[in-house]
């Protein structure tokens, strides 16, 4: 599963704001305080609610472990909007999932998961 995700981690009792690489690997670009100190910047979800979003309610309770012990953290947050994100990490992050409707279709039109489409030649039944 391809995280690709801003997160904060707490790891030996201190707290850590990075990016989860697609590989799995955090890559940490600072120290905070607390995890309230994120949330004027953004909101966070629990790692294990994210899994469970990410594979449509399946993940496993085993494959939350897995991460953290990856991630070499006790627990971990996932941001839901980039912080201090490097061009290539910002695009890995964007670029994570293609939205749904893009999945089924044959146009090259493809568009992130992130963003609302309101109109489509896929949606109006037009052939490539």
């Amino acid at each position: 599963m391809n995280l690709c995700s801003p997160a904060v981690i707490k790891k030996k009792g201190k707290w850590f704001i990075g990016f989860i690489k697609p590989d799995g690997e955090f890559k940490m670009k600072g120290m905070i305080g607390k995890l309230s100190d994120v949330k004027e910047l953004s909101d966070y979800m629990t790692l294990k609610r994210f899994l469970k979003m990410k594979s449509k309610g399946k993940a496993p309770d085993s494959f939350e472990k897995e991460v953290l012990e990856k991630l070499d953290a006790q627990t971990a947050y996932i941001l839901d909007k980039p912080i201090d994100l490097s061009r290539k990490e910002w695009e890995q992050w964007w670029w994570a999932e293609f939205h749904k409707l893009c999945l089924r279709c044959q146009f090259e039109c493809k568009q992130s998961h992130r963003v609302d489409i309101y109109d489509c030649a896929f949606l109006q039944g037009k052939s490539p």
